[in-house]
């Protein structure tokens, strides 16, 4: 397994090195376990807005 030397931010850091797990990681999740968290983003059945405070922002997906 490869390691990779961290740069010294403090004085901590110096010497680091840490274990690198892109061997047995990837980029991307399986597709399989993801799912998509379904929200109502504050609407009703009939698409009218109920509740305050409440929609916008990014889809979100169980990772």
């Amino acid at each position: 397994m490869p390691v990779r030397k961290l740069n010294p931010v403090t004085p901590g850091q110096r010497h680091k090195i840490a274990p690198d797990y892109s061997d047995i990681t990837t980029n991307v999740p399986e597709k399989s376990l993801t799912e998509r968290i379904t929200r109502t983003g504050g609407r009703n059945s009939s698409g009218k807005m109920t509740m305050r405070y409440i929609g916008g922002g990014h889809r979100k997906y169980t990772a």
